[in-house]
């Protein structure tokens, strides 16, 4: 082979193994700047109990497996709405299963069974709904009053100032949970319109529970870190002022 063909065979190769190269760092550095496929995510099937068009979007509320939902559609709302109607099952891809998702996927629409009505369809899913949201509602509840009570068992080991303190702070859990367990109980009696509203201050307080209770659990079992300094402490501590010349 002469000089000029080894030469070109060598162009040629070096081409081929440069966009080898960008290839795979394209394949590596592009996927994280792409948005996320549609089909990503996970299919939530439930009932369609009622849907309403705004001007610029379809709001669907559906009882799925996990809960009631509700998806919010800014895209394609005239075909959507002419396609899923209420007592309609639908299957949705959604990133997560959480209580608002936008612009879900749907995957699959299917109609009640002739022998069951729309409405009828709807109505038995959201009992169903309704009555699973409840049952996790009562069990997050029940675990928390037991680590109330676990918690003052504690308080009442510890030393008289930290006793003291555990045992208000676990007066403060008491007057909490109490509190939520009555607005459980509304909950349970919510019909219509007033179960998504009591639904929301329920969510409320079952987070300011939690976060409640992990903070008191934080200052019972470590006392000393929640012990500030008296406020003639911290004066004594602070250096003297500098002496003016």
């Amino acid at each position: 082979m002469s000089s000029v063909g080894e030469s070109k065979a060598r162009g040629f190769f070096l081409v081929v193994l440069v966009g080898l190269a960008v290839g795979i760092a394209g394949a590596l550095l592009l996927p994280p700047y792409l948005p996320p496929s549609p089909w990503t995510g996970k299919s939530v099937e439930g009932t369609v109990l009622d849907k309403e068009s705004q001007s610029d979007r379809l709001l669907m509320r559906v009882a799925s497996d996990e809960g009631l939902i509700l998806a919010t559609f800014s895209q394609k709302q005239d075909d959507i709405d002419l396609l899923v109607q209420p007592g309609d099952r639908v299957q949705l891809r959604v990133r997560g299963v959480e209580p608002f998702v936008t612009d879900p996927v749907i995957e699959h629409v299917r109609r009640p069974d002739p022998g069951t009505g729309a409405a009828d369809a709807a109505a038995s899913a959201e009992r169903s709904a309704r009555q699973r949201t409840l049952e996790a509602l009562e069990a997050r509840l029940t675990a928390w009053e037991a680590e109330i009570e676990r918690l003052r068992a504690v308080a009442e080991e510890a030393g008289d100032d930290a006793q003291s303190r555990g045992q208000e702070l676990v007066g403060e859990l008491e007057t909490k949970s109490g509190a939520a367990r009555a607005r459980l109980a509304e909950l349970r009696r919510a019909t219509g319109s007033a179960w998504q509203e009591l639904r929301t201050g329920v969510e409320r307080a079952w987070a300011e529970l939690e976060e409640s209770l992990a903070e008191a659990g934080r200052q019972i079992e470590e006392p000393s870190a929640a012990v500030a300094p008296e406020e003639g402490d911290a004066d004594a501590r602070r250096p003297p002022p500098a002496q003016q010349p």
